[in-house]
């Protein structure tokens, strides 16, 4: 979505990173705080963390490369702080944790299961929604877009929102799966993130006029 606009994000590697250590620091602390709620802490978090890009970049202005550049540095050095430099091993994880990776739910890897989930409800939010149509607007003319009254600054910060949302519950899934938290966790994971988009079809120059007449 953040290709879409013309926008770009090097921080979502940070952002998972960041996310994922938290949560399992939390975690270690409190090994009886329930599953879900550590979910919501990765996504909160990763919500946050898009919410300070998406502002600076929206509302602030500033080029989505140099925000986001600037903020990736940021997440990644305040991973290391909450860390302290150490990595988190398996076994100071809770089983019920490192369940989340490896548990099924009808037959089906709860990983396979939540990604499938998650490209059906991007779908039918891009294709069938007033805000999704408005994200290709605004990707392809901003210009026009702001005449027509669609709140494009809104729009340029929901789109980072949803993008660390999405990093931070890739942070938990990620700790989950490899039973690790470091603090170079998906360091250089931004340009295989970017070019599995732009193959999957994203336009960088934002053009979709197909998508709004």
């Amino acid at each position: 979505m953040v290709i879409i606009t013309r926008g770009i994000d090097l921080s979502l590697g940070s952002t998972l990173a960041l996310a994922g250590m938290v949560t399992t620091k939390v975690m270690i602390v409190y090994p009886g705080l329930p599953i879900p709620l550590a979910f919501l802490m990765g996504i909160g978090i990763g919500t946050l963390c898009g919410f300070i890009v998406g502002a600076m970049v929206s509302w602030g202005s500033v080029p989505p490369i140099i925000a986001s550049m600037g903020m990736m540095n940021a997440y990644r050095g305040i991973t290391f702080l909450v860390s302290d430099g150490q990595w988190v091993s398996a076994h100071q994880m809770t089983n019920p944790f490192k369940a989340i990776a490896t548990g099924r739910f009808l037959g089906i890897n709860n990983l396979v299961l939540i990604a499938v989930l998650i490209f059906i409800a991007a779908y039918v939010f891009l294709q069938h929604t007033n805000p999704g149509r408005r994200v290709y607007a605004v990707g392809s003319n901003p210009e026009a877009a702001d005449v027509s009254g669609i709140p494009v600054k809104k729009i340029l910060c929901m789109v980072y929102m949803i993008m660390g949302a999405l990093s931070g519950l890739c942070g938990i899934l990620w700790v989950s799966k490899y039973a690790s938290a470091q603090g170079n966790t998906a360091a250089g994971y931004e340009m295989s993130v970017i070019a599995a988009c732009v193959l999957g079809g994203d336009h960088i120059n934002g053009d979709y006029p197909e998508c709004i007449d």
